[in-house]
């Protein structure tokens, strides 16, 4: 069941919208190469232009450098243009840890 209280539902007024994106766009170093404050895919920037610009969020930048397909939660608002790793699972039945490596 998704969530439907207004802490967990996305803000999805016009001026949220905006706010997400303008985020994105100043933590990625976007906002001069691409000023459409949107999150339709189709008008988002490339992500190969994330993080070119000065100044840039350097926290973020490794995250997105390592994350699987280039995709991370490095901060607020990261999922913007469909660019967070989250995943969503509604039933779990079992969840599985597994470490890898043995330590001497």
């Amino acid at each position: 069941m998704v969530p439907t209280d207004s802490y967990h539902r996305p803000d999805a007024t016009a001026a949220g919208v905006v706010k997400a994106s303008l985020q994105a766009a100043l933590m990625r170093t976007t906002l001069l190469v691409n000023s459409n404050l949107t999150n339709d895919p189709a008008s988002c920037p490339d992500p190969s232009t994330f993080y070119n610009n000065a100044p840039v969020n350097m926290y973020a930048k490794p995250w997105h450098a390592n994350g699987i397909g280039g995709k991370a939660y490095g901060f607020g608002f990261d999922d913007v243009c469909s660019q967070s790793s989250f995943n969503l699972v509604f039933n779990p039945t079992a969840f599985t840890v597994t470490l890898l490596g043995n330590r001497p």
